[in-house]
């Protein structure tokens, strides 16, 4: 399961406001006006967790939320 901190939460709002849409880590930081290095354990757990996708492109690793992970709607719904 998932435990939801305030960086889980912030990181979440991001991925669920726009599921269609991959994120890469400095402009992840730049919507949250954190440094990518205060979320980054939070978002490779929240890949580890298979609630995120990640894949390279070039250099830079992008993220997207798993519509596939068992309790997305219900993980939505939590973080609204």
């Amino acid at each position: 399961m998932v435990k939801i901190s305030k960086n889980t939460l912030k990181l979440l709002n991001v991925f669920y406001s726009h599921p269609d849409r991959q994120f890469y880590m400095h402009e992840l930081g730049r919507i949250l006006k954190k440094k990518p290095g205060v979320f980054q354990r939070v978002l490779y757990k929240l890949e580890k967790d298979h609630v995120l996708k990640s894949e390279y492109k070039a250099n830079a690793r992008f993220f997207w939320a798993n519509k596939q992970y068992p309790i997305y709607k219900e993980l939505k719904s939590i973080v609204y």
